[in-house]
């Protein structure tokens, strides 16, 4: 079995990737399954229908919120570890990392980042065969058109950018058990950038 995580910012093109990613694979003969992120569904059960209704809430609830969003997100990737089958790809277009941006950039506590940090670099470590970081902003960053659960804020996709690269770095740098790629060719097509990451993480 492998994991491969996409790490980034909504709105930086992961999911689409993921999709031409699945796509190639099955055209290999190939095993290959998305997981999809946990954000809406968890939202859904703690009664908030789009991004806006959570930054509605109080700073109080927003950590708790984001902090149970964190756990969801671990508790799901204990799932597909537990349920794994040999010789399959789970592409999951969300890592660690991103839920740790958010939760940090709605004021996170020093004691819960030290403790997110450690579970994000375990799970990276002994679980995650390579880490692919699309970074912030694109060409179609401008374009503020939104579906109705997103919330588009300038300055909290930066800070969330910003601190995906700083995690991945000191990642790197405190342990170098981890094989990543930032991929920043956001003006190739989808399936091209599929294209060259599926040969990326098959070799």
């Amino acid at each position: 079995m492998s994991i491969i995580m996409f790490a980034g910012t909504g709105r930086t093109g992961k999911t689409v990737v993921v999709n031409e990613l699945i796509k190639k694979a099955q055209e290999n003969n190939k095993v290959a399954i998305a997981i999809p992120s946990v954000v809406r569904g968890y939202m859904q059960s703690q009664g908030l229908d789009s991004e806006k209704a959570f930054y509605d809430l109080s700073q109080a609830d927003r950590t708790r919120v984001q902090k149970g969003l964190i756990e969801e997100y671990f508790l799901n990737l204990d799932r597909v570890i537990e349920n794994q089958i040999p010789d399959e790809m789970y592409i999951f277009d969300r890592s660690p990392f991103d839920h740790f941006g958010y939760a940090a950039y709605n004021n996170l506590s020093l004691e819960d980042r030290a403790h997110f940090r450690q579970k994000c670099h375990n799970y990276l470590i002994h679980h995650c065969k390579r880490l692919i970081h699309f970074p912030w902003p694109c060409p179609w960053t401008n374009n503020k058109d939104s579906d109705a659960f997103r919330h588009y804020d300038e300055d909290k996709e930066r800070f969330v950018s910003t601190f995906i690269s700083q995690e991945i770095n000191f990642l790197v740098e405190t342990t170098g058990n981890i094989k990543w790629r930032t991929d920043s060719s956001n003006t190739l097509s989808p399936k091209v950038r599929a294209d060259i990451i599926y040969g990326l993480i098959t070799r």
